[in-house]
């Protein structure tokens, strides 16, 4: 258990007592089955998080309107995934 890492996950002034780590390192058939799974259901971010768009924004200097990919990324990843 990681204490800073735990209270960087705090909702409601909760502190959960652990946190699970998984990373998909982009294999486009893990991702399918992270979306179809619904594992995380609606599951809000956590503050200082990043969205994927603000993300590539920062990472491009912003060539992507991050607003713009937040907002079409459900379809556009079901159409692609």
């Amino acid at each position: 258990m990681d204490p800073a890492l735990c209270a960087r996950f705090a909702e409601r002034g909760e502190t959960p007592a652990s946190v699970i780590l998984a990373s998909s390192r982009g294999n486009r058939t893990a991702m399918r089955a992270n979306m179809r799974s619904r594992l995380l259901g609606d599951l809000r971010r956590p503050a200082g998080v990043l969205t994927a768009g603000q993300m590539i924004a920062a990472h491009t200097g912003s060539m992507v309107d991050p607003t713009a990919h937040d907002a079409a990324a459900v379809a556009r990843l079901a159409a692609r995934l």
